[in-house]
């Protein structure tokens, strides 16, 4: 279902920056598109933004991802990749950081974005972990999501009891996201710790859904 969601990032006690989810209708299947751009004090330090973009097909009852690609810029530190899912051929080709890459794909295989809708599809299950194959840059990276108690979500959304999913990634990085199961799952808050103990949290602020007839 397309929707529009805007999320407040706050980091070091502060909001930092502003993120926009976008899901929309295209052929055959969806687009979606994420937007990170400084707001505030640090939109007057920092003026780096990050866009994630990810097609998606239908396939079946569900959906399956058509091509990824990730752009930094506007900051010290440019970066960009590139990947296209040839289901066909069962292969993964795409570059990052200029280099080429090319290895072979799995049945369920996700793009670094489209993940976030993968676990709003599987959340209403009972299942206490999921377990997910991403598309990485040159790799393929085993995202492994392990239940954990809610917590109450309160922003100008509204307040939402949530359930959460938390991920034990490398060098000690965790994500944990809470998704409301009034809004079918949709996520309300993500809170990432990165190695060096730095706490970063996604906040929804106002959600806009298009729903059919």
């Amino acid at each position: 279902m397309p929707f529009k969601a805007v999320f407040t990032l706050e980091a070091h006690g502060t909001t930092a920056a502003r993120t926009t989810l976008e899901l929309t209708a295209a052929v055959n299947g969806f687009t979606l598109i994420s937007h990170t751009e400084p707001v505030g004090l640090m939109a007057l330090i920092r003026s780096e933004q990050i866009r994630e973009r990810s097609q998606l097909e239908r396939h079946g009852a569900s959906w399956r991802p058509v091509t990824y690609s990730y752009r930094r810029h506007g900051g010290s530190k440019e970066r960009r990749s590139d990947a296209r899912f040839d289901w066909s051929a069962g292969e993964v080709a795409g570059s990052a950081k200029g280099q080429p890459f090319t290895y072979a794909v799995s049945r369920g295989m996700l793009d670094p974005l489209s993940y976030l809708l993968a676990l709003m599809r599987d959340a209403a299950d009972d299942a206490p972990q999921r377990r997910y194959a991403i598309a990485g840059n040159s790799v393929v990276r085993n995202y492994r999501f392990d239940a954990v108690p809610g917590e109450p979500v309160v922003s100008e959304a509204g307040r939402f009891e949530t359930v959460g999913w938390r991920r034990q990634g490398r060098k000690n990085r965790v994500t944990t996201v809470f998704l409301a199961p009034s809004l079918e799952h949709f996520p309300v808050r993500i809170h990432h710790r990165e190695k060096d103990g730095t706490e970063l949290t996604l906040t929804l602020q106002d959600l806009v859904r298009q729903r059919g007839p």
